[in-house]
């Protein structure tokens, strides 16, 4: 079942993606992902880029097992 722009009704059979920084209160930014439609350029979703938040959860857990203790 494919699903409908809600802006110009067009059916969405793919999406434009575009990467944009997603700020955070307290000043913490994290890299995002837009999904818009290809007809209209409506925003259809938005979210943190997965890839990037793979790589920082690595980071992480890699940066901890040296230290013994989170960053």
């Amino acid at each position: 079942m494919l699903g409908k722009c809600p802006k110009c009704e067009a059916v969405v059979h793919r999406a434009i993606v575009n990467t944009l920084n997603l700020d955070v209160i307290g000043g913490k930014s994290y890299l995002g992902l837009s999904y818009s439609c290809p007809q209209c350029q409506t925003i259809l979703s938005v979210q943190m880029d997965p890839i990037a938040v793979k790589a920082e959860t690595i980071t992480d857990l890699v940066a901890a097992l040296r230290t013994g203790s989170p960053r």
